[in-house]
């Protein structure tokens, strides 16, 4: 039904007089804000009472080559460009390919298309990532460099800085997380892009944190394995100071890295890889770690703080990723005694909730075990990468809630609890089963696996809805719902009455 109705529908857009300047937000990177909380608070135009009305106005094929685009997009309202302002939706596909869509009238307004890649398998499912200024939107494009384009036009920004390396082994590792950016407490602003292996885990490949200072274009880089070295590993270098003997450790959950505005920390978590820096090493597999804003660490090759499970050597040997996801952040609830929360899950199905103050509970980095709560969400192995985490408060009671893809490809829902002493905990609260896909909530709905929710009950308010093929995730923005999926296509759903520019 959504396809027949496409043509007619966009057709009659273009004969509504404009309505008032639509609620202008914007998605700036994956999972709507720097803690990738995947809610969106200022959404108004898609409510409970007409979410079920959404409509496909837009089904847009991309140029070629054919390229898979199962990295969510990003939005920006209100852009000026040539032809006045204009709501623009940035996807990256995964050769690299940047296009810019116009979500009023679903045309491409500018790209930059990429060779196709060398196989099937060096690809990319980056998310791109847009300046905090709103001037800029950053992306990977498969040769190791970030790059920055002007979001007007596309034209790219070539300078001493820009496009900035990333990793000087693109050929064994690969971006496969969003790009982020985080404003500091110190007010300066990041990029962060991080690096893994590709499918299958082979060649020459250590998992990094690439930091950018947007300001200056300067960068710091903690690797994952032989953080005593702080610069790009090359291949075939000299071990111990241009190389790394140890391999096999990736940064890979759907973020990227995740700011922590309570903490003015970035947190990363690995997979696989050794893990022996509770005994003075220098590799950290299947860890959660926290730097500084910059990159850096707290010298001497240590990151700032670090979280590593007690079976850490049967997750490296089970392939078992306990960086399969990236860290979520769960705003607590009042009365918690611990004023910064998080959750880390991977593929063993056990979700561990973290005081981000102290991650060990010993103050220090490299100390095994120290979560505030371990709790079994699935026993199912996947097959795929695990989706994201969304958060929502609800307004009336104050309550926190996390909404968790689990390894079964089902999701969990987990309310935060205060018990005595102010000792916080989760509880789940409702489970569904679907396909794998990343939630998101807007305006008190929960959007996941072709499905509109009520956050509190798992209750569907609507069947049907756009649904993403795989990891990404919808947006929902500005009343639209956007998603990327499955070869060279994009898909832009509105409600009738509401879905206009609203400026010419």
């Amino acid at each position: 039904m959504f396809a027949a109705q496409a043509a007619l529908r966009a057709a009659a857009l273009f004969a509504l007089a404009p309505l008032g300047e639509a609620s202008a937000a914007d998605w700036l990177q994956f999972g709507y804000d720097a803690q990738h909380s995947g809610n969106n608070p200022e959404e108004r135009v898609i409510t409970r009472d007409n979410v079920a009305q959404l409509t496909l106005f837009h089904a847009i094929d991309l140029l070629s080559p054919p390229e898979e685009t199962l990295a969510a997009p990003v939005y920006l309202a209100r852009v000026p460009t040539p032809a006045g302002l204009r709501n623009f939706a940035f996807v990256l596909a995964e050769a690299g390919s940047l296009y810019a869509i116009d979500v009023a009238t679903g045309a491409i307004a500018w790209s930059h298309v990429q060779p196709p890649p060398e196989d099937f398998f060096h690809v990319t499912q980056s998310s791109p990532a847009i300046d905090p200024n709103r001037q800029f939107v950053y992306a990977y494009q498969l040769d190791g460099k970030v790059h920055k384009f002007a979001v007007g036009d596309g034209t790219e920004i070539v300078d001493a800085g820009w496009p900035e390396i990333v990793t000087l082994k693109p050929q064994w590792e690969h971006v496969a997380s969003a790009l982020a950016i985080a404003t500091a407490a110190n007010g300066r602003s990041y990029l962060y892009a991080v690096t893994d292996g590709y499918y299958g885990d082979g060649g020459d490949y250590q998992g990094h944190v690439t930091a950018i200072d947007l300001a200056s274009g300067e960068q710091k880089v903690f690797n994952s394995l032989c953080s005593d070295i702080t610069t790009h590993f090359i291949e075939n270098g000299e071990p111990g100071v241009t190389a790394c003997n140890s391999t096999m450790s990736g940064i890979w959950g759907r973020p990227g890295a995740v700011y922590d505005a309570g903490t003015d920390r970035v947190l990363v978590a690995t997979s696989n890889g050794w893990f022996d820096a509770n005994i003075g090493g220098y590799d950290w597999g299947d860890s959660v770690l926290a730097l500084a804003p910059d990159g850096s660490g707290g010298g001497f090759g240590l990151p700032l703080d670090s979280f590593s499970p007690d079976n850490y050597d049967e997750l490296r040997q089970s392939d078992l990723d306990f960086g399969a996801a990236s860290p979520a952040i769960v705003p607590a609830p009042a009365g918690s005694a611990y004023r910064h929360l998080g959750v880390q899950m991977g593929k063993d199905g056990l979700l561990h909730l973290l005081n981000l103050d102290d991650m060990s509970g010993t103050g220090t980095p490299g100390m095994i075990g120290g979560d505030l709560q371990t709790l079994t969400i699935a026993t199912t192995i996947p097959t795929n990468p695990i989706p994201q985490s969304a958060t929502w408060i609800d307004a009336g009671d104050g309550s926190t809630w996390l909404y968790v893809p689990t390894v079964a490809d089902g999701l969990a829902a987990l309310e935060v609890e205060i018990g005595d002493g102010g000792l916080p905990s989760l509880a789940v609260r409702w489970t569904l089963h679907g396909t794998i896909s990343t939630p998101v909530v807007a305006n008190n709905i929960v959007f996941w696996s072709g499905h509109a929710l009520d956050p509190r009950t798992g209750n569907a308010i609507a069947d049907g809805m756009p649904n993403c093929c795989y990891w990404g995730g919808p947006i929902v923005v500005d009343g639209r719902v956007i998603v990327t999926g499955g070869y060279n296509q994009v898909w832009i759903y509105g409600i009738d009455a509401v879905f206009a520019n609203g400026f010419d």
